[in-house]
């Protein structure tokens, strides 16, 4: 059975935590850093440390469409 001071115990920790919660995500750094040579920020300094290494990343994206202009599949033409 839960009591009164059980009761009290538990939202007096539970505030706590919430308030902690809130304490360590207002030091988050911006999302997208415009004085930052890297969309995603440096990861803590990780980055800049494997770019010292020699590591780098990049992200490339092609992309590629296809279409057929004469409207449907002819076997005399293709290859």
């Amino acid at each position: 059975m839960i009591t009164h001071s059980n009761r009290t115990t538990r939202n007096k920790i539970s505030m706590a935590l919430l308030l902690l919660c809130g304490a360590t995500s207002s030091q988050a750094q911006e999302a997208f850093n415009p004085e930052s040579p890297w969309m995603l920020g440096d990861w803590g300094g990780l980055r800049s440390e494997l770019l010292e290494k020699g590591y780098t990343f990049n992200v490339l994206y092609t992309g590629d469409a296809a279409t057929n202009l004469a409207g449907g599949y002819d076997s005399h033409t293709t290859a």
